[in-house]
């Protein structure tokens, strides 16, 4: 999500962090990975929501496929990848 270099946010403070930057576009790499469920469903929620409010673009790279069934409406998957 753009958290890399020597600030290395946790992960409920990335995309908070990101979206102070007000992007159009957003790559998030396992956004929530390592995190308890609970604070998993608040960090997507939160992108979700920010998403359809500032119109931004999220494109989510993920290994936990249901997940990102129950989110968005377009999922691709890699086999063997």
């Amino acid at each position: 999500m753009g958290c890399g270099g020597a600030f290395r946010p946790s992960g409920a403070e990335c995309p908070i962090t990101v979206m102070l930057l007000k992007p159009s576009f957003i790559v998030a790499d396992e956004p929530t990975s390592r995190l308890d469920l609970s604070v998993q469903a608040h960090i997507i929620r939160l992108i979700v929501d920010y998403s359809r409010s500032e119109k931004c673009a999220v494109l989510i790279i993920s290994h936990d496929a249901e997940l990102l069934l129950t989110i968005y409406h377009i999922t691709i998957y890699i086999k063997g990848a």
